[in-house]
């Protein structure tokens, strides 16, 4: 499993991508546990590792600090569309704890993040191609 931590405006966000099919769970668990993630969200997480389902992702947001996981695709756009869905979660979660309501500020913080993950991006997207 990858794990990337970036930060956005004063957030912290963890980043994990599952792609080795291995199902690894413990940094995932160690960081929703350090975000006081309820016992549903901790029985989530881990069924959606464990179950080792392609396509798979999901966000969860406490205070100033998210913690997104995607799972392993089966294509570039299947990874693609999970990180871009997972990111809308993120910049929604910033925008509403700042009180952000213009368009353009909101894109700005979705341009971060890509850029922040770009690397990720270009070797967990382009891996099916190669």
């Amino acid at each position: 499993m990858t794990h990337r931590t970036i930060h956005i405006r004063g957030w912290r966000v963890d980043v994990f991508i599952d792609d080795l099919k291995d199902g690894s769970l413990y940094e995932l668990r160690r960081c929703l546990e350090e975000m006081d993630a309820s016992d549903s969200i901790l029985e989530e997480a881990n069924g959606l590792v464990m179950g080792n389902e392609p396509n798979q992702a999901f966000t969860f947001s406490n205070g100033r600090r998210t913690c997104i996981y995607i799972g392993w695709t089966t294509s570039p756009s299947e990874f693609l569309n999970s990180l871009v869905h997972e990111l809308r979660h993120l910049v929604d979660h910033i925008a509403k704890y700042y009180g952000f309501e213009n368009n353009e500020a909101v894109g700005y913080l979705s341009g971060d993040a890509a850029f922040l993950l770009a690397e990720d991006i270009c070797e967990h997207g382009c891996k099916h191609c190669n």
